[in-house]
């Protein structure tokens, strides 16, 4: 039975909702927004230099959270029932002001496939949203969110070794790379917000693999050996 107050449990399926709500405004972002608003040509350099801050300004708080530390600082207070909670609000929050924020790359398309490779471009794509659900499937959606935690539901640390994690150790971040590296049209607005993102997971990644070392210990050490590639299968 779950021990804290109705408040409390808004709070954790808000939290989840939010996090629905923050990526269902990135497809929109992805989709109508990205490329379609004009910018200079001066205002490269500028308009980067905002959009690197963004994405790291987002990588900070997942580095930040991760560490015990910070989390013996929040239950000064949050309880610590609540700790996954904040951490998906704050996290949803930013990468919805991420795409609200993100300033125009100048440049057009980079390029526009049509015909045949159009196709294999959208079949990779939808490749890479099936990859990410088949993916998401696989984990505690609810205790990704903090509503386990809130409910007094918490499991133990748990390894998930099945389905798309057989091919990559982080199947979300491949099924992310082929939704945002793979559209048949790519101006310079998507390719910037691809390779930044990219960029972000490759150097936080390792840190990431540290952190489940940490907690899951040995049976995590014989998983980063016998599934080899973290994101791309034979890449990296």
């Amino acid at each position: 039975m779950p021990t804290h107050g109705r408040a409390a449990q808004l709070l954790a399926w808000g939290g989840g909702v939010a996090f629905v709500g923050s990526l269902a405004y990135f497809a929109y972002f992805f989709v109508a927004i990205l490329g379609r608003r004009p910018a200079p040509a001066s205002a490269l350099v500028p308009h980067l230099t905002v959009d690197l801050l963004l994405f790291a300004v987002f990588g900070a708080h997942h580095s930040l959270f991760a560490r015990e530390r910070t989390k013996r600082i929040l239950r000064r207070w949050v309880p610590a029932a609540f700790e996954r909670s904040v951490f998906v609000w704050v996290a949803s929050a930013l990468f919805a002001l991420l795409c609200l924020a993100w300033r125009p790359v100048p440049g057009g398309d980079v390029y526009r496939l049509s015909g045949v490779a159009a196709w294999i471009g959208w079949s990779a794509q939808l490749l890479g949203v099936w990859v990410t659900f088949r993916a998401a499937a696989r984990l505690d959606v609810l205790e990704l969110a903090g509503i386990r935690q809130a409910r007094d539901e918490t499991r133990l640390p748990h390894l998930e070794i099945a389905g798309p994690y057989l091919w990559v150790r982080h199947p979300l971040y491949l099924g992310w790379m082929l939704i945002v590296s793979a559209s048949p049209v790519m101006n310079a607005d998507r390719l910037a917000f691809a390779l930044i993102s990219a960029a972000y997971l490759a150097i936080g990644i390792p840190w990431e693999e540290r952190s489940l070392a940490a907690s899951l210990g040995e049976p995590y050490r014989a998983y980063m050996t016998r599934v080899r590639w973290r994101v791309i299968p034979y890449v990296y």
